[in-house]
């Protein structure tokens, strides 16, 4: 879950980013064009040997910039973000080397969120010594904020940090880190937002349901908290919202089911999980092969090869713009054991050079 939210659930075309930018690219502008037109009338007033309105113009411009330019820079990320919202390396370059800027300007919300941010498609990209590294140094400036830091933010990257933690199999770090934002959340859950109440649980449940050894009774009493913060969700989001916890929801449920040795439900939600993933399957982020692959190894564990397969082909198409992403070897890993499960050993060699034909099939009535 990202500080600045602006992730899209649907494929977005060229002209469609384009479109979705330009509100943007025109506060860019008009941002810019306020300093520039304050600086030019003072250069006038000090020609025409008036002094002190050239200083009092100069000021202006000065007093605006410094707190406008940490929103410009965040305006100028947000931007690129629309124009090119799969390309997480791109991404990460610009706002690191407008990082800086936020430290000279002392503005710690948009410092904070920028740092969020980083550590958020670091996490995408599987680099999770670099967010936790951002993550907590996000947390370090959301201290700065005192007072006026948002508990809602500091939970949002509370939680980033401990998926970091649960992916690096630093489980106990990760649950000693988490527990109080969960207790906080449960005992006044209307101190913050439904989301966020939700993300810190659902953070909770993935934390449980991997952790080792598992505990299933915990497993089992986050996974019914976690459905309860759901349906608050689905009440106050619009209906693209709704669709991405929902497409969470259903994948943790099949993890959960089958984990608690309870196939049946386990093969229900991987069967609904699916077909929502179709409506977007030639789009599924990079940051989710790993939901499909863990899915996919769940049901070749259990002899589910036709709907392991299917589950293997969305990470595959997904992963083939990513061959060195960790996810998309793991996919390949998968796919050689499922082949060879289903005596198609011959198909191996054109799968690891991603030539496997991948179908798009429409969703299921």
């Amino acid at each position: 879950m990202s500080e600045s939210d602006n992730s899209s659930l649907v494929p977005v075309g060229s002209s469609k980013a384009a479109r979705a930018a330009i509100p943007s690219i025109i506060i860019c502008v008009v941002m810019v064009s306020i300093p520039v037109a304050l600086v030019l009338l003072g250069i006038a007033c000090a020609i025409g040997h008036s002094p002190v309105a050239a200083g009092l113009l100069f000021s202006c411009a000065t007093i605006y910039s410094w707190f406008v330019v940490p929103y410009f820079i965040h305006m100028v990320v947000a931007t690129y973000e629309k124009f090119e919202p799969e390309n997480l390396r791109g991404r990460i370059l610009l706002q690191q080397s407008l990082l800086p800027l936020y430290s000279i300007f002392r503005n710690n919300r948009f410092h904070a969120i920028c740092l969020s941010n980083l550590g958020t498609w670091e996490l995408s990209l599987a680099n999770f010594d670099r967010a936790e590294h951002f993550f907590r140094r996000a947390l370090k400036v959301q201290d700065r904020g005192g007072a006026t830091k948002s508990l809602d933010s500091v939970f949002v990257i509370t939680a980033n940090l401990a998926n970091a933690l649960s992916r690096l199999h630093r489980y106990d770090e990760a649950s000693t880190l988490l527990e109080p934002c969960v207790q906080a959340v449960l005992n006044t859950p209307d101190r913050f937002s439904p989301s966020v109440c939700w993300f810190v649980v659902f953070s909770m449940l993935y934390l449980k349901t991997h952790s080792e050894p598992i505990n299933l009774l915990e497993a089992q009493t986050y996974f019914q908290m976690t459905e309860e913060f759901y349906s608050r969700v689905a009440q106050s989001t619009d209906i693209s919202r709704q669709f991405e916890y929902k497409y969470a929801m259903l994948s943790a449920a099949a993890v959960y089911y089958f984990k608690q040795g309870e196939p049946a439900h386990g093969t229900s939600a991987c069967l609904e999980f699916l077909n929502l993933a179709r409506y977007r399957a030639a789009a599924v982020p990079l940051s989710e092969i790993e939901r499909f692959n863990e899915v996919g190894e769940l049901l070749f564990n259990c002899g589910e090869f036709d709907l392991c397969e299917q589950f293997l082909d969305i990470a595959y198409r997904s992963g083939a713009n990513e061959p060195f992403h960790p996810m998309a070897q793991r996919t390949l890993i998968n796919f050689e054991k499922l082949l060879v499960a289903t005596d198609r050993s011959d198909e191996v060699a054109d799968m690891k050079r991603w030539l496997r034909l991948v179908v798009a099939l429409p969703p299921q009535k």
